[in-house]
């Protein structure tokens, strides 16, 4: 099929290209140069690249990245293996060996730098599939600004995303170049790199096989035959099988023991429960109103998702008939797939479900739909309504994202933006009251989880945070109490059991702190702050055996 095929000569253009690249750049750089000023956010930002320092800055750690999982900080007891994404780990190490500090500014201003190459590989991308040169300009400049993605840009643990788009990119960009012409396997080849690092970034990368084959059904002249395409297929699939099945192996090693594991049955249930952020995803990809650093899936628009699925569907009937005979609806059917690929996944979020960071790689599919509206396939600057509109949109764009990134300078100003924008969020007050928390300001942080409390009195860790606060005070009635009504509502909350087995500690009543470290483990018998507990009462009494045998356990999950 020629229309996928790069033909980016037929559309003749007056500015060179690699001129458009200076201005995605020059733009990029005036837009969000200004948050390299920012400071830490305390959404795991703190975690991967402060407290984590002095393993990222050493490069003799590079083999080990491999081997571990994203929040396996040295020294910490924390044992929530959530993520296998070992690439993303190495840009914190990139970046700590170049700056040689962990101060935010130089990891910042890289983030800013991946969100420009990502945008000029977007452009790049749409020319090969032969999209109009100048609506390819123009779309990956609404990419560059799009408001929804801000994210990306002022959280600087959202490099995830735009990582994972660019690898992305530069695999089926070369896989189409060997297509194009397959006797230069260097192409091959660079589309197997690119995948096996996009799959090392993020998981969703799986997905790229499904994108490689479509490709090459779509590419065939005449009727297709299936014995030749699985021939030709073969080879590769049996490669991606081996890279699959090897960062398989090594992630299912990495996070053995996870306390946060995930089952099919999970996932459909959290893909589920989740359903009502897909609504909001839809609609924040043409109108990015209600943005929230911490959106909440209750709040919901369920309008302006109904308007963009409307839009597209008018856009899709009055251009078929040009889709058809032109053969470009293989094209619009490209992005459909795309964004059904890479969006319904992130419906499966346990944590922070309708994060925007997770419409980066999804937003693209849905340009490549809109770029084939009748509308737009033609444009070209004369066209004196449509060049308007286009422009007023642009720089609304710019406008909301100027307003929005000072939500990203501190963390502060980002949980009191996240309360002001999801008033349902009951992770925000969470969130924000352990800031307060780390700077000893436990009344304050008391008074966040109090009015989270008011928003839902059944919120997990709300109450346990409470008396973990009293706890810091000694004020230890006024913990019991907050630990007795977390276990009410969360019987197996096993930092509840943990806790009220210190303040007996503090109480000397022994044999009932040593039967609620025992009760915890047998909950979560990877709750190492336990094991550390038990070691020590049993090192005071002199049983040194039984004292190892918790020792020994301690290492294991230091490990």
């Amino acid at each position: 099929m020629t229309n996928i095929k790069h033909k980016v000569e037929n559309n003749k253009i007056r500015i060179p290209i690699a001129w458009r690249h200076v201005i995605i750049l020059v733009i990029g750089i005036l837009l969000y140069g200004r948050t390299t000023n920012y400071d830490f956010i305390g959404l795991d930002d703190v975690d991967l690249i402060v407290r984590n320092y002095s393993f990222n800055k050493d490069i003799s750690n590079i083999n080990k990245v491999f081997l571990q999982d994203v929040f396996k900080i040295e020294g910490d007891l924390d044992q929530n293996k959530d993520y296998y994404r070992p690439l993303y780990i190495f840009s914190f190490m990139f970046d700590a060996i170049v700056s040689g500090s962990h101060s935010p500014k130089w990891y910042r201003f890289m983030n800013i730098m991946f969100h420009i190459f990502a945008a000029i590989l977007v452009f790049k991308f749409f020319l090969i599939l032969n999209i109009n040169q100048i609506i390819s300009f123009l779309f990956s400049l609404v990419f560059l600004i799009h408001p929804a993605l801000n994210i990306v840009v002022g959280w600087i643990p959202g490099r995830n995303d735009s990582l994972l788009l660019i690898f992305i990119l530069l695999s089926l960009i070369n896989y189409i170049k060997y297509l194009g012409d397959s006797k230069k396997s260097r192409y091959l080849i660079l589309h197997v790199v690119f995948f096996c690092l996009a799959l090392f970034t993020k998981e969703n990368a799986v997905f790229i096989p499904i994108l490689t084959a479509y490709f090459l059904l779509t590419n065939q002249e005449g009727p297709i035959n299936i014995r030749i395409l699985s021939f030709k297929y073969s080879k590769l699939l049996i490669l991606y099988f081996i890279i699959v099945l090897l960062w398989y192996y090594l992630r299912s090693l990495v996070l053995e023991g996870t306390t946060n594991k995930l089952t099919i049955s999970s996932l459909i249930e959290n893909t589920l429960s989740n359903w009502p952020s897909f609504s909001q995803y839809i609609g924040k990809m043409l109108f990015p109103f209600g943005l929230s650093v911490l959106p909440d899936k209750n709040e919901s628009n369920y309008i302006w998702a109904v308007l963009v699925l409307g839009l597209i569907s008018l856009g899709i009937y009055y251009s078929k008939r040009e889709l058809i005979l032109t053969g470009r609806w293989k094209i619009v059917l490209l992005g459909v797939v795309w964004l059904i690929l890479f969006l319904v996944p992130s419906l499966s979020a346990t944590f922070f479900a309708g994060l925007e960071h997770r419409l980066y790689v999804p937003l693209v599919g849905f340009y490549i739909v809109v770029a084939e509206m009748k509308w737009f396939k033609n444009y070209n600057f004369s066209d004196y309504k449509l060049s308007i509109g286009i422009f007023s949109y642009l720089i609304l764009f710019a406008f909301i994202t100027v307003n929005r990134l000072p939500a990203f300078s501190n963390r502060f100003d980002f949980y009191k933006s996240a309360l002001n924008s999801s008033n349902h969020s009951i992770l925000t007050y969470l969130n924000l009251g352990k800031h307060y928390e780390e700077i000893k300001e436990y009344d304050k942080a008391i008074e966040v989880y109090k009015k989270g409390l008011q928003k839902d009195s059944m919120q997990m860790m709300l109450h346990n945070n409470i008396g973990g606060c009293y706890l810091k005070k000694k004020m230890f009635n006024e913990a019991e109490i907050e630990f007795n009504r977390e276990l009410i509502n969360h019987p197996h909350n096993v930092f509840s059991i943990f806790a009220l087995g210190l303040i007996y500690k503090e109480r000397g009543q022994i044999k009932k702190a040593i039967n609620q470290y025992k009760k915890a483990l047998e909950i979560n018998n990877n709750f190492i702050y336990a094991y550390q507990e038990l070691y020590l009462y049993y090192q005071s009494i002199g049983m040194n055996d039984s004292a190892q045998y918790f020792l020994n356990e301690v290492n294991k999950r230091k490990k």
